[in-house]
């Protein structure tokens, strides 16, 4: 067992009961006082531990978190304090269906989606093709870039078009962001 795990806590696990479109994508979600802090999440910084703490701030955490790991991590993961379940993404339909994450309100003019990737190495271009769309995002959307992209704001990008980038298995999930983002 690492330091941050509890013996005594074992979070449930719910797998899809047929087969997911994407099996090693899951939703971790926290109990209420609880939140993954900005200094690290399994594939942003050099780790493969969340970094789960207890938060004064109720206004601003994020209680469920979109994640790819394998096997051995979810197993280890369950026995954090303050994770609450763990559940394996679905179907297509599924995938498609799956909400857009609000990113805590910003003052900005505008607000619009970004767009985050589970692998790393996946690029604009190739997620591009596989959804069959291209976005007049106000820039040249660069089709090698990796791991996230902005398609626009809110008031560009269609309800249809958010299910259809849902659709690519690899998207892990779209946050609705301040203007800052795109």
């Amino acid at each position: 067992m690492s330091a941050h795990e509890d013996p005594n806590h074992t979070a449930p696990y719910e797998p899809w009961p047929g087969t997911s479109a994407a099996p090693d994508h899951y939703h971790l979600t926290l109990q209420p006082g609880y939140q993954i802090t900005v200094r690290g999440w399994l594939g942003i910084v050099d780790t493969d531990d969340p970094w789960i703490e207890q938060t004064e701030n109720m206004e601003h955490s994020t209680r469920k978190h979109a994640c790819v790991i394998n096997q051995e991590q979810r197993e280890r993961i369950r026995h954090y304090p303050g994770v609450a379940s763990i559940v394996q993404f679905g179907d297509e339909q599924w995938l498609r269906d799956r909400d857009v994450l609000w990113f805590p309100e910003r003052k900005y003019s505008s607000r619009g989606y970004l767009v985050n990737f589970a692998d790393p190495n996946y690029t604009v271009g190739e997620h591009l093709a596989k959804i069959g769309h291209t976005f007049d995002a106000g820039l040249e959307l660069n089709p090698s870039k990796t791991r996230y992209y902005s398609p626009g704001g809110i008031d560009v990008v269609s309800d249809a078009q958010v299910r259809d980038i849902f659709s690519d298995p690899r998207v892990l999930d779209i946050w609705e962001t301040g203007s800052a983002w795109h």
